[in-house]
């Protein structure tokens, strides 16, 4: 029982994304590390009025929603 355990465990760590899965998670990380940084440098500096904070807002959530919702179709790849 123990070996059958260690083998499902061992084969789950040994899935990996393919090229086209990990290029995707790189491009959606990408844009999500952009947008953030976009809001935290708008926070940060006091750059631009309410108009500006609600579209680096908006962006950043929108990267925040599309990561989350591509990591969920790789649930179970990784």
């Amino acid at each position: 029982m123990l070996n059958r355990e260690w083998a499902a465990g061992a084969a789950r760590e040994n899935k990996m994304l393919n090229a086209d899965q990990r290029y995707r998670a790189y491009q959606l990380l990408k844009e999500l590390d952009k947008s953030t940084a976009a809001l935290m440098n708008r926070v940060a500096y006091s750059h631009g009025g309410k108009i500006c904070w609600e579209e680096d807002l908006e962006a950043q959530r929108k990267a925040f929603r599309e990561w989350i919702d591509f990591a969920v179709t790789i649930r179970d790849d990784v």
